[in-house]
């Protein structure tokens, strides 16, 4: 029978400059009677002080044993060193035999190629095992290319070192379970700890701590965006996050009014998330909302499109301040409107007003308006009425609004009411009406605006232009207006009675007219002209338009000698003239100094046509600062 491997406990003594290291490991040998001697010399240094907490020592009848009693689970065979502070005589330092089976031994073999001291840094542990693992012969090659039969003595060989390979795999597979299983759920666990504690000093290291409050308001106060706080998504606005850092951070966002002045509280598509628990203080939160944002004047948007007990309790918080209303938006339906308890009747610092004709109207059952601000809003300079009008004509003049202060109108109604706000409105510089119907019958009401210089027209309401003289006006809009009312041959008279200075000039969505190259004679001070037009089958009027356009020679007079700014955007069933478009253009971007036309900034076309060759030309004038743009579909 082969004897059994036995393990001793070897000693090493390498020399070091100041001190002595004594190298601790694991022996292995195949014969019981070798002493340690014959494996390694025996040190001749007794006095030592233990490395870390890998040995322990003790000293017997003037000897010093060393043991290894670290946990085998923890360290396996790890170096182990011990670190001598003086010399000592010659006395002999005796090693105790630490007796292991193979399979212990094996079990102990380091996993890990070096260990760290704290006295001397990191060493490499011995490997001897590793390297025996590594230094497997491969079958010889013929062998492996053929069927060939190994012979004697190779196949003995063969066997031994295939034997001892199984056994190895074997080792290193109980190895690899024992790790996933064992250590490295444990390792996981460490670093998961470790990681979480790393976090908590970074956050109590953190120099954000350090910043003075001033630095905070003004970072906080960045934070503020023009939509506003979301009532109904509190957490996600910036006021909410800043409130929610720390005491301090809470602290200052309190003391911070803007954070809180502007509301957003949109309660449209909502009803079925109107009803739970989590709703039913908003009108607590609306109101202490407002409070932290005093002094300050408020900004609000309400929007709402269902007369539950929650939006009547939102409106009516928000009726309550409307002493320090500064611009309110306020979009609801009728029930609400009317069955409002609230009433508006002071809103001194108010300069924007966007609501619905509801809140101005007066029906049977409630006489009295919602809102009533003839005298008592001193800064109203902007209104918008939105949505279906009720009541007779002949209320509107009841409606209590300082109509003469207003410099802004946004209306959107029928026909007749559009004309009699406009006679009560003389001083207003924007305007845009929206007409979902006309009244071709009704008596026409000569208005004349001094003040108005920005007009927008949509649907019906391009019939105002036969009343309606505005000779300040410079910009002119004409939007989604139906096909056989596009009103374009309406906007020449328009223009002669007006005898304003027209600058600016856009068609939207509007069908091509022949009347279209007349009226652009007649504005000769036009900078910027803006088509988004549909042509017909015959594309002849659009073609004579670009060539009025063009610009030949200085004693040649075209359209629009101040144009700066062009952009044409049309759907065609036929396909646009392009060499026509491109010499058109190059004509005005190219003009020389002293021919008494302005020189094409700006080009835009988009149109439903593939890239065309010529388009080239205009792209290479983009590298002299010449702004042009194409979308083609």
């Amino acid at each position: 029978m082969r004897p059994q491997p036995q393990a001793y406990l070897g000693v090493s003594r390498p020399v070091l400059p100041r001190e002595h290291v004594l190298t601790f490991y694991i022996a292995v040998s195949t014969t019981p009677s070798q002493s340690v001697n014959q494996l390694l010399p025996l040190s001749t240094l007794t006095a030592f002080e233990a490395c870390g907490s890998f040995p322990w020592a003790k000293s017997t009848s003037g000897c010093t044993y060393v043991r290894l009693s670290t946990p085998r689970a923890r360290f396996g065979l790890a170096l182990v060193h011990v670190h001598v502070r003086r010399k000592i005589a010659q006395p002999h330092l005796l090693i105790e035999q630490y007796h292991l089976s193979l399979e212990n031994i094996t079990r102990l073999m380091p996993s890990r190629a070096y260990q760290t001291c704290y006295l001397c840094g990191t060493v490499k542990a011995p490997n001897t095992y590793r390297r025996q693992l590594e230094d497997y012969p491969r079958p010889p090659d013929h062998l492996l290319r053929s069927n060939d039969i190994a012979g004697y003595p190779e196949d003995v060989h063969l066997s031994t070192f295939y034997a001892s390979a199984k056994k190895d795999r074997a080792w290193l597979q109980s190895n690899l379970e024992y790790l996933e299983n064992h250590v490295l759920p444990s390792l996981r666990k460490s670093l998961a700890r470790v990681n979480k504690v790393v976090d908590e000093y970074a956050v109590a290291l953190s120099p954000v701590r350090a910043l003075p409050t001033e630095v905070l308001i003004t970072i906080m106060s960045l934070c503020v965006t023009e939509e506003g706080v979301d009532l109904l998504n509190i957490r996600s606005s910036s006021a909410w996050s800043a409130s929610q850092v720390c005491r301090r951070w809470r602290d200052i966002a309190l003391d911070i009014p803007s954070l809180w002045s502007h509301i957003n509280i949109d309660l449209r598509k909502q009803e079925s998330f109107l009803y739970g628990p989590r709703y039913i203080g908003l009108p607590s939160i609306l109101k202490m909302f407002f409070d932290r944002s005093h002094p300050l004047l408020l900004r609000t948007t309400f929007a709402c499109d269902s007369a539950t007990h929650l939006a009547k309790s939102l409106l009516a918080t928000l009726f309550q301040y409307s002493y320090r209303w500064r611009t309110v938006d306020i979009d609801v339906v009728p029930a609400l409107a009317f069955n409002s308890a609230s009433r508006v009747t002071e809103a001194p610092h108010l300069e924007s007003l966007k609501t619905n004709w509801m809140f101005f109207m007066q029906e049977h059952n409630y006489p009295a308006s919602v809102i009533s601000l003839s005298g008592n809003a001193s800064q109203l300079r902007s209104l918008s009425l939105l949505g279906e009008r009720r009541g007779a004509v002949r209320e509107l003049s009841t409606i209590a609004l300082p109509w003469t202060q207003l410099t802004t109108l946004n209306v959107e109604g029928n026909f007749v009411t559009d004309f009699i706000i406009l006679a009560m409105t003389p001083n207003i510089r924007t305007c845009h009406l929206i007409t979902k119907a006309v009244a071709l019958d009704a008596p026409p009401i000569d208005i004349r605006l001094t003040k108005l210089r920005t007009l927008k027209l949509t649907g019906y309401s391009v019939y105002f232009l036969r009343s309606l003289s505005a000779p300040a006006l410079v910009s002119l809009t004409i939007e989604d207006t139906p096909p056989q009312h596009c009103g374009v041959d309406r906007i020449l008279p328009f223009i002669n009675r007006s005898a304003c200075s027209l600058q600016k000039l856009a068609f939207e969505a509007i069908p091509f007219t022949r009347q279209v190259l007349p009226l652009l004679q007649a504005v000769p001070t036009l900078a910027g002209l803006y088509m988004d037009i549909a042509l017909q089958d015959d594309s002849l009027q659009f073609d004579l338009l670009l060539s009025a356009l063009m610009y030949s020679d200085p004693g040649h007079d075209c359209v629009l000698p101040r144009l700066k700014e062009l952009s044409i955007s049309t759907y065609s069933h036929n396909p646009i003239n392009a060499s026509i478009l491109v010499d058109m253009v190059k004509s005005r971007r190219l003009v020389g100094q002293g021919s008494g036309v302005t020189r094409l900034h700006r080009f835009y076309l988009r149109t439903n046509a593939e890239w065309n060759k010529l388009f080239d030309e205009l792209k290479s004038l983009k590298e002299e600062g010449f702004d042009v743009d194409f979308d083609l579909h």
